[in-house]
This record gives structure tokens, sequence and C-alpha cells, in this order.
């Protein structure tokens, strides 16, 4: 029998993962259509600041996929609260810390999710192409989160915490563990100083190359 409270910790990690691929594929998409289509370079013609023009274009994105992941969230758990409530077991939802654990849970996911929109729309941005950003993502995850993590554990190179460190899987575990629980040798803190250092080194990357390229061809 389905049980909201043992069971809704689970079902939300599976929620932020669909978020931040769905984050990923909104943002990667609004930008790198805006650049193949031509329609930057429209907007351009009447507001000729890049900086300003890329950097609503991200907000935009970043807004939707934020509306978008909180009204689905609350709908997402809402929707099992209903199933447990009408055919299973919701449990003891009056713990002194169970909403407000479950609600940071979730906006946890909801930040991985902003997170992963940034680091999408600006590997878009300069690959110029939603393709770019798809391609970086699979050989990433096939090569390095696949491939290399084989190797070091059949080599045994290294120990578990260093090699943690190397792997962004580590760091998103760490991360919707939050602060006070570890289910990683990679730490709350740790990831997001990763996730801080990689947003910040992207999207600078995408302005600065935005800026100075010709999107005309």
């Amino acid at each position: 029998m389905f049980n909201f409270v043992r069971e809704i910790d689970e079902l939300v990690y599976f929620l932020t993962a669909f978020l931040a691929f769905f984050g990923f594929l909104v943002a990667a998409s609004f930008i790198g259509a805006e650049l193949h289509s031509g329609g930057v370079v429209n907007l351009l013609l009447w507001r000729p600041n890049r900086t300003a023009v890329l950097g609503a274009k991200l907000g935009v994105a970043l807004a939707f996929v934020l509306v978008a992941s909180l009204a689905f969230s609350a709908i997402y758990v809402g929707t099992f609260y209903g199933l447990a409530a009408s055919v299973g077991w919701v449990g003891n939802v009056d713990a002194p810390t169970f909403w407000s654990d479950l609600v940071l849970l979730c906006l946890r996911g909801i930040g991985l999710a902003l997170i992963v929109s940034a680091v999408g729309f600006a590997i878009a941005t300069i690959g110029r192409h939603t393709a770019a950003a798809l391609g970086v993502l699979i050989g990433y995850i096939i090569v390095w989160e696949l491939g290399a993590r084989l190797i070091v554990e059949t080599l045994n190179i290294d120990n578990n915490t260093s090699r943690d460190q190397w792997f962004l899987v580590s760091h998103v575990i760490a991360w919707i563990s939050g602060p006070g629980n570890r289910y990683s040798l990679t730490t709350f803190a740790n990831s997001a100083m990763t996730f801080a250092v990689i947003l910040a080194g992207l999207t600078a990357l995408a302005f600065t190359t935005f800026r100075r390229r010709d999107i005309t061809t």
C-alpha cells in the first residue's frame, strides 16, 4: 500500500530529475531556436545591446522554468497526497518538520532545475544551436559519468572521497540531500560551490561569445 510520508521523498527525487531535464531542454531550445532562426538579429535591430538582449532571454527562460516547476511540483505532491488519502496511507504528516523538510526538498529540486536550465542556455548560446547543448549533455554522461567512473572504479584509482568530487552526479546527490544529510561523500557546501563555479564560468563565456561574434551568419 502506498505510504505518502514514507515514499514521497523518493518520488520528489524523480520529480527533480524530470524538472532538471525539462529546464535544460526548454532553455537550450529557447535560445537555440532564436539564434538559428535569426530572431535575435531582428531584436538587435531596434535594441543593439547584446548583453541586455541575452540577459533578458536568459531571464525569460529561467522565469518560465521557475513558474512551471513550482506549479508542477505543487500538482505532483498534491496528486500523490490525494492518492494516499483515497487508496493508500498518508502517514504521520503532523510531525514537526515533515512539511518544512518536504518543501525544502522540493525547493532544492527546483533550484537544481534552474541551475541546469542556465547551463543548457549557456551551452546552446556558445554552440549557437540546441543540438550543441544536447550533444554536450549526452557526451558528458556517456564519456565521463559512465565511462570515466567505470574506469576509475575498475582500476581502484584514488580514494572515494576525492574521486566523488570529480563527478557531477555526486554533487547532485549531495545537493538534493541537503545540508543536514550525507548520502554522498560530497558535501552540500562543496556541491553549491561547484555549481556556482560551473554556472558562472559558462554564463560568462556565453555572454562574451555572444558579444564578440558575428551572429548574422
